[in-house]
């Protein structure tokens, strides 16, 4: 993090100064856009002079580059009130090297000390920040797309100097906090939460595989199925809720390109782990229920090969886990299997016998 030295304006003899006041930080005048939600600062310093009128030569020793300089003549009115006068606004900028090895630049101005012979110096530039992003990013921005919501970064300061702790003048939107040691002050400033508006919505889209588990052969069905791996492919709705956690729409579309297809919708809510700060990884836990429709060509004794559409519904338990941009999810969903009588030897009317069938699917997701 880059340290600011900024140190009182020097003046040579027979003027002096002041500098009573404590430092302020402030936004620009003209605030522009406003990069991670946190404007660019001012730090500001003022100071009053004192000295017998016409032209003299002050300097103010700073690590800034450039610094604004602000000459306002002061003078009392018949109530004794100090009364400034008109701006004279002009900005220096580094020229020449420092005097000193380690040493901060000298940043001279020629001012002209008016016949009441009081000036105010108010001396302005922008204060260097580090910003600091990853600290705020949410399990749920961190595996889309879109980039990070830019309200959540921090910005931090340094600043050294015999000034002592800075002010802050600040909007309501903006929090500060500051930390001294000794002429050495650290400044953290950031949005307030009630001002955050994060990403609440998004949409994942899945690619992956879906394997069936076979029903036991049973006297209903003779022929004893197989395994079956299906192409899956899956779009979800997701709404963020507090405390990190997802509540999560889905669809998915299934097929082995042959005889088998499925079509289902399913309702998750996704408990995210919080994140550690700066951390690349992110894990969930999904809880939820899933209505699967079931398209096979099945034998039957009597009838031959029967085409069945068969609505079902179950649970669904799964895990994912998010990296940047894209993540990996894990999921199980199980159904009752219904089998049907169809010999009439047997039962004489078609009765139901119900077993149960799992599904495991693995996507690859990306989210937007």
């Amino acid at each position: 993090m880059p340290v600011t030295q900024l140190e009182p304006p020097k003046v040579a003899a027979p003027y002096s100064i002041s500098t009573d006041r404590p430092l302020t930080l402030r936004l620009p005048d003209e605030e522009g856009a406003a990069e991670s939600g946190i404007p660019e600062l001012l730090v500001e310093m003022e100071s009053e002079l004192a000295g017998p009128p016409g032209p003299f030569l002050l300097h103010v020793p700073s690590s800034l580059p450039r610094l604004t300089f602000d000459l306002q003549p002061l003078s009392r009115n018949a109530e004794g009130v100090d009364e400034a006068g008109a701006n004279v606004r002009t900005t220096v900028r580094i020229a020449a090297a420092p005097v000193a090895a380690g040493a901060p630049f000298l940043h001279p101005r020629l001012a002209t000390m008016p016949s009441e012979g009081r000036l105010r110096l108010r001396v302005s530039a922008p204060l260097p920040r580090t910003l600091i992003c990853d600290l705020a990013v949410t399990s749920f921005e961190l595996g889309r797309l879109f980039p990070r919501h830019p309200g959540r970064c921090v910005a931090e300061y340094a600043l050294q100097g015999p000034l002592g702790r800075p002010q802050g003048q600040l909007p309501q939107r903006i929090t500060m906090q500051s930390w001294q040691r000794g002429q050495l002050t650290r400044i953290r400033a950031a949005l307030r939460p009630r001002y955050l508006q994060p990403a609440r919505v998004g949409l994942t889209l899945g690619l992956g595989l879906s394997v069936n588990s076979a029903p036991y052969e049973s006297s209903y069905h003779p022929t004893p199925g197989r395994g079956r791996a299906e192409g899956t492919l899956a779009l979800a709705l997701d709404v963020a809720l507090p405390h990190q956690h997802v509540l999560s729409l889905s669809g998915e579309l299934g097929t082995n390109f042959q005889a088998t297809h499925h079509a289902s919708m399913a309702l998750t809510y996704q408990i995210h782990h919080p994140l550690p700060p700066r951390s690349p990884l992110a894990a969930h836990l999904d809880l939820g229920a899933v209505v699967d429709f079931y398209q096979s060509l099945f034998p039957s004794n009597f009838f031959g090969t029967i085409y069945g559409l068969t609505p079902r519904v179950g649970p669904r338990l799964g895990i994912g886990a998010l990296s940047r941009y894209a993540g990996l999810t894990f999921f199980g969903d199980l159904f009752p299997y219904s089998l049907m009588c169809w010999i009439p030897e047997g039962c004489g009317r078609p009765t139901p016998e119900y077993e149960y069938e799992s599904r495991l699917t693995v996507l690859v997701t990306v989210g937007i």
